[in-house]
């Protein structure tokens, strides 16, 4: 799928799924930063669905008659690992176009090692910051999703949540080894020019590298082990 290349400063840009050329029937699946509404209702306007992590400050979410609805009072009611679903709104506007999309908001609790993992991040990255209410949303995950039950379980949105996270993890190493997230100056063609050279080589250096750890040291071991029964 094709992304507007554009470079945007902090005041003109940020991340929305108004920037994605969405067709009918496509689905995507998107982290807690594409959490707006205009974003949500721009890729429902293209005959698309959404799938996200869902942030409880940017993208509230309200019932049919049009009350806000207590996220965390609905975290709280989960039992057990079941994932639960609630029938919701988002209520928002698009191009001066009031909109209301149906969706639904889907959660599950965490087991307690995977919860303490996501204090910890949550520790990490605010600091003195966090609050208490934010320890605890960090033992779920909430996501929202404008694909009907019928077509999709609750169950089966919390799995390919999951499945968007592995990705989530290959950009982090990513940007570990290869330095993806640094950049050589501000001018916006040889930003773009850098960026997409690195992501071509990228994929280059994983094979090259999985070929290595699947011949090289296994060779040396077998062919030391087949000498010593020689010798012997």
């Amino acid at each position: 799928m094709e992304v507007d290349p554009g470079l945007t400063g902090g005041s003109t840009g940020g991340e929305t799924l108004k920037r994605f050329p969405l067709q009918e029937g496509q689905l995507a699946l998107v982290d807690r930063g594409y959490s707006n509404g205009p974003g949500v209702a721009s890729a429902v306007k293209k005959g698309a669905d959404v799938l996200g992590r869902l942030n409880r400050g940017a993208l509230p979410l309200y019932t049919r008659d049009g009350q806000r609805i207590g996220v965390m009072e609905c975290l709280r009611s989960l039992k057990g690992r079941r994932a639960k679903e609630w029938p919701a709104e988002i209520r928002t506007e698009l191009d001066g176009e009031e909109m209301v999309i149906q969706v639904r908001l889907v959660a599950v609790r965490l087991p307690k090692d995977e919860a303490e993992e996501a204090r910890k991040r949550v520790r990490k990255e605010y600091g003195k910051k966090t609050s208490a209410e934010m320890l605890e949303a960090a033992g779920y995950v909430a996501l929202y999703t404008t694909v009907p039950a019928a077509r999709m379980s609750a169950a089966h949105c919390i799995e390919l949540y999951r499945l968007r996270w592995q990705v989530e993890l290959l950009f982090k190493r990513w940007k570990s080894i290869c330095g993806l997230d640094e950049l050589p100056n501000f001018i916006e063609d040889t930003i773009l020019s850098w960026v997409l050279t690195k992501i071509l080589l990228v994929p280059i250096l994983e094979r090259m590298g999985a070929e290595t750890a699947a011949h090289s040291p296994p060779t040396q071991r077998v062919a030391k082990s087949k000498h010593k029964q020689a010798a012997a």
